[in-house]
Parts: C-alpha cells; sequence; structure tokens
C-alpha cells in the first residue's frame, strides 16, 4: 500500500475530527463570549487570549468580503456572516469540514452569503485579485508555510490596504515548550508531516510581500495550560495557571526579550 502524502494525512485527520459534529443554530453572542472567556474565569478555550487579540484586530466588518483560510467546519466562517459581513468564503482539505459548513450555513441562514470549496492553499488562483478586505485563519499558518509561492497568492487576492490575521499559531523558538509539544502529539499519535511551528524567519519570508507586519505574543509560563486542559475547573489548576498567567504579564512587560520564548503568537499582515 502506498504511502500517503502529508497533505492527504491531514485529510484524513482532520476528516476523523468532524465525523461526528453535528450542524447547529449559532448564537453571534454566545459563540463571541465562549470563544473569548478566560479559562480562569470558567472559560474552555484554552486560546482564548490569542482569539480576543484576532477580533480585536478584526474591528468592524460590516459589508467585508472576507476569506476564512482553512476554515475547518465553517463555524467561524458562518459566525462572521451572522455578525455583519457582506460575503464570506471559506476553504479547507476537508471533505466532511466543507460538507459540515455548507450544512450550518444553510441552517442558520446565511447560504447564500457563505461560500464553501474543498481546495488546499496552492488553489487561490480560484479567487480574484484584491478580492478580499480581511483573510483570516485559526491555526493554520504553520501548516501551510510548507506550501510554495502561498505568500505571493495570500498578498494577491487581498485588497489595497487589507489584513491577513493568523492566530493562536504555534511559535517555535522556545526549546522546552517544544520538547514538550512533541511529547504531546507523540501521546495522540498524530502524524506531524504538517505541524511545523512558526519561527521568525518564516514570518520575515511572508512579511516581505506586505507593507506591513505586527506580531503579538502570548503564553510563555501560561503555556504550561496545556497540560491541564480539562481541568479548568479545579481550584489546585486555577491557582497555578493565574499565577503562571500573572508572572507572564510581568515579564514580558519588564523584558521584552522574553517574547520570543512564548509558545503562541498572533500574526497580522497588510498589504
Amino acid at each position: 500500500m502506498s504511502q500517503k502524502s502529508p497533505l492527504q494525512e491531514e485529510e484524513v485527520f482532520f476528516d476523523n475530527e468532524y465525523k461526528n459534529v453535528e450542524p447547529s443554530l449559532l448564537d453571534p453572542k454566545q459563540f463571541l463570549q465562549q470563544d473569548t472567556q478566560s479559562i480562569l474565569e470558567g472559560g474552555k478555550n484554552q486560546r482564548y487570549q490569542c482569539i480576543q487579540k484576532a477580533y480585536e484586530l478584526l474591528g468592524n466588518i460590516q459589508n467585508s468580503v472576507i476569506l476564512d483560510y482553512g476554515c475547518g467546519y465553517g463555524k467561524m466562517a458562518v459566525f462572521l456572516a451572522l455578525s455583519g459581513a457582506r460575503e464570506v468564503y471559506g476553504f479547507d482539505i476537508s471533505n466532511a469540514g466543507i460538507k459540515l459548513g455548507k450544512a450550518l450555513a444553510e441552517l442558520n441562514g446565511v447560504g447564500d452569503r457563505v461560500f464553501f470549496d474543498k481546495m488546499s492553499a496552492t488553489d487561490l488562483y480560484k479567487y480574484r485579485d484584491g478580492m478580499f478586505d480581511v483573510v483570516i485563519g485559526e491555526e493554520v499558518l504553520h501548516h501551510i508555510k510548507k506550501y510554495p509561492g502561498f505568500e505571493q497568492e495570500l498578498q494577491r487576492i487581498l485588497r489595497q490596504g487589507g489584513k491577513a490575521i493568523f492566530f493562536s499559531e504555534p511559535f517555535g523558538h522556545n526549546l522546552l515548550i517544544e520538547f514538550f509539544r512533541k511529547l504531546i502529539i507523540i501521546k495522540k499519535k498524530r502524524s506531524t508531516s504538517g505541524d511545523r511551528t512558526l519561527t521568525y524567519e518564516d514570518i520575515n519570508r511572508i512579511g516581505q510581500y506586505f507593507s506591513q507586519t505586527n506580531m503579538f505574543y502570548f503564553s510563555l509560563l501560561f503555556q504550561a495550560k496545556r497540560f491541564f486542559v480539562g481541568k479548568f475547573h479545579k481550584g489546585p489548576v486555577r491557582a497555578v495557571l493565574k499565577a503562571c498567567y500573572k508572572l507572564d504579564k510581568i515579564l514580558l512587560q519588564h523584558f521584552p526579550f522574553m517574547k520570543k520564548w512564548c509558545g503562541e503568537i498572533v500574526v497580522e499582515f497588510i498589504k
């Protein structure tokens, strides 16, 4: 039996991730609250800091045309349409994700304004020059950096002054975090073929095609949260994470050079 390519491995992985998800009605306010609520205050999304920053960078999306880059099963795309975007496009390599996204859009009454395609980052030629006001992607840039020429295509499909926002991206300059990250991947028995953390070299290579690049850093000591997923409600766990969170604030404010050792970043490219 022939060995699967990295792209095929990713497709199989995400098809399995979405196979038990059912489309449901989405309340934009509730969705936003659930995604951005601190895990120190009852929230469940460990990447809430990155999500908060991404939505802050999005700003006013009324009448905007947006691309959800690596849209998964389309939840964010539907949320953006319900929040006022004129049109939202999304693509993903997962056939199961795209089918679910279309069903989700129809169920929420935005099927005429949300458009999904099964494709990879090599297929952006399908989009017109300057077609999008915003491109947004969650946990996707570290997967697509391996595709030759994607940077030029990303720049091409944005209008002048438009922005590309990639959030909840793993940053790879902390050797200790990288060690534990690999342990977690091994424990989950997940292929790493398409899962490479970002570096400054990656960001600089992509940024050369844009007029401005902004980076925002999160989770130095607070990256310890990865070991307590599902246990954020427990008092001792919350106490440890709260201490890590406060120390991060102090360290990153007074010692900016330590930002390079954070575990997560949000990147904004402006054309």
